[in-house]
């Protein structure tokens, strides 16, 4: 409790070691003033005594994802102008899939807040992994597995691209039995990030 010394646990399961780690901004003093400063700016009166806040390093899974989402779709655009005649042209095209670090919680700890929380981090930011920046700080071990979390960071992404290929379909006219598919989507690469 309290040393500077990183603890090795045995754990009965094979962990993957961090990739990398976005290491803390500022010391835990400047924690308290921000803190501090935040509540009364909010009006936040405590009830009791206040205990010094103390960070912790949480793991988070950062996806790179690549491919293209194929999809057909109707089409109904009006022939000419003032014409009430209706043509359906029948496409068949894809929607490329680039997308570089999408960020996955690989803990159930604090739910949606870490999860929207995480848009606030630049993972590109984080130094390769050294466990003496874990020395003073505790690191939760991920609940949730890479595989789980990578279908995670499919949906997110095929929900995105999928969104933006409708909204482009649409400029062309009006579209039906829209059917995109993320068989050709796949995650290329994988880093686990404190």
């Amino acid at each position: 409790c309290d040393s500077p010394h990183v603890v090795s646990v045995d754990e009965s399961r094979e962990l993957v070691e961090p990739d990398g780690v976005i290491p803390f901004s500022f010391p835990q003093k400047n924690a308290a003033h921000y803190l501090v400063d935040w509540a009364k700016k909010k009006k936040v009166k405590p009830d009791g005594k206040v205990q010094m806040p103390k960070g912790i390093y949480l793991p988070v899974w950062s996806f790179d994802l690549g491919g293209e989402i194929p999809y057909t779709a109707q089409i109904a655009v009006s022939e000419g102008r003032g014409s009430r005649k209706v043509v359906i042209k029948t496409i068949s095209d894809s929607h490329p899939v680039v997308v570089p670090d999408v960020p996955v919680a690989g803990t159930r700890k604090l739910g949606s807040l870490l999860t929207n929380a995480l848009d606030g981090f630049n993972l590109a930011e984080a130094v390769p992994y050294d466990p003496r920046f874990l020395s003073d700080w505790p690191a939760e071990v991920y609940e949730i597995s890479m595989s789980d979390a990578s279908l995670d960071a499919r949906k997110k992404v095929y929900d995105r691209v999928k969104r933006e290929a409708e909204i482009l379909l649409d400029t062309q006219g009006t579209v039906e039995n829209y059917r995109p598919s993320s068989s050709r989507m796949s995650v290329e690469s994988f880093k686990l990030i404190l």
